[in-house]
């Protein structure tokens, strides 16, 4: 699924939802509102969804964020409830770079830097590479 959070968070794509790649980031982007950051309630949804649909499968999660919570509580505690969280890190002034990593390192995921967004749609195929494997 594709949950994205401000305040809450909300799934924007399912997983028996067929959708390409570009819509897919297309849809990610006009859905996109900057403001507060509440990573406790985005992957609270993200593992809730998760669970219920990959019962046998892996957990796995990948969250764009620049690290910065503004909203909810501690973030760190939910990253465990995947098999593997990686974090694409959006790179400005403002970045937690410390969360960021500690979130991949707590998710047993890897930490990506996403220095433009134009670059968006590579990284994700770089990171499905890495989780089909």
């Amino acid at each position: 699924n594709i949950t994205l959070f401000q305040s809450g968070a909300e799934t924007i794509k399912r997983l028996d939802e067929p959708l390409a790649l570009r819509p897919m980031v297309t849809r990610i982007f006009e859905n996109t509102h900057f403001g507060y950051t509440n990573l406790e309630a985005a992957l609270e949804t993200a593992a809730r969804d998760l669970a219920r649909r990959s019962r046998r499968g892996r957990r796995v999660g990948v969250i764009i964020t620049d690290g910065c919570i503004t909203e909810g509580g501690n973030p760190l505690p939910l990253a465990s409830r995947f098999d593997a969280l990686h974090v694409i890190m959006t790179e400005d002034l403002n970045m937690d770079r410390d969360l960021c990593h500690a979130l991949a390192s707590a998710g047993h995921g890897r930490l990506f830097a996403l220095e433009r967004f134009e670059t968006l749609p590579a990284l994700f195929c770089q990171i499905l590479r890495l989780i089909s494997r």
